[in-house]
Formats: C-alpha cells, structure tokens, sequence
C-alpha cells in the first residue's frame, strides 16, 4: 500500500487526505482486530501499542504550526532527547531548525507544573536563580555585604508555597 499523490488508498478504498506525505510510507493494518496498527514514514513509525495510547518513535522531534506555510520560524516545536532524558518545547531556533535567526515564543503553563527548568536568566525582565544557582548567589551576597567573621547565610529549602506578588523573608 503506498500514499499516491494526496490519495490514500487502503485494501482498494479511497481515503481522502490533505497534506505531503513521503510516496514510500506505508500503512500497515492489524488484520485479525481490524486496527491500524502502525503508519511508518522513512524513519519514524506511528503506532499503537494498546487500545488508548499512540507511539511516535524513530523521530527525534515534532514540528507544529497553525498554517500550512513552509515557515520554519513559525513552527514550534517538542523533541525528546533519550539520552539526557529532557524534553525540549519551543519555537524555531535552539534546538529546532529555523531560517536563519530563531524567534523567541510564549510558553503559557495552564496548570501547576513542578521543576521547571529554564536555559535564560530571567521571567518576563526579572532574573531567576534556580535551586542550584542559590548557593553561588547567596556566597556572593556574603562577600559583597562583609558578611564574614562568624555571620552565616544559612541554605534551606523550606520557602513555603507562594503565589504571584507574595513576598517570604525568614529571619534566623
């Protein structure tokens, strides 16, 4: 079975399709349940492995738009590397492929995430020590104020759960 042109056609019956597909991909079906069983591509492979979830797997990343131009800087992008175990979401540039100069996009969390990882300095202008840059900062500030002699800036992370705008001081 081969994809011919923008028609798929599947044990003799036509199915209507839009979009570019490799002429050498191919659709395997699981005859005796009658599932689609995997679409492969020149590498990667979609597939099922049980009844409610899909697999993507030969690929090493996801590239996504809202139109239909040949745009790399305005698709975003998710890719996961086995390797360093990181998932990477983002725009064009980094590590997505752009035309030239990457362009900077809005990730908006809709829930609470815990651990989020971020490669700039800063949120919205503000800067962002992360958990294991609070150690260099604080010795920092210790040489900077003349903290020495006995005067101790003492690491914990016990900051209690705070919302956006609360301020949290803890005098030892």
């Amino acid at each position: 079975m081969r994809f011919l042109g923008k028609e798929l056609k599947f044990n003799g019956f036509d199915i209507f399709h839009t979009g570019n597909f490799n002429p050498n991909a191919k659709v395997d079906k699981d005859l005796p349940s009658g599932n689609l069983k995997a679409i492969g591509f020149i590498k990667a492979f979609l597939s099922s492995v049980s009844g409610d979830d899909i697999t993507l797997r030969g690929t090493t990343q996801i590239r996504f738009s809202d139109s239909n131009d040949w745009d790399w800087n305005s698709w975003a992008g998710l890719k996961y590397d086995s390797n360093k175990r990181k998932i990477f979401l983002g725009g064009a540039g980094g590590v997505f492929a752009a035309n030239g100069q990457g362009t900077k996009v809005e990730l908006d969390l809709t829930n609470q995430v815990n651990n989020v990882i971020l490669p700039s300095s800063t949120i919205n202008g503000n800067y962002v020590a992360t958990t294991n840059q609070i150690p260099t900062k604080l010795s920092q500030l210790q040489n900077d104020i003349g903290a020495g002699g006995g005067n101790k800036i003492i690491i914990q992370n016990n900051q209690p759960n705070l919302l956006k705008g609360d301020i949290w001081i803890q005098i030892l």
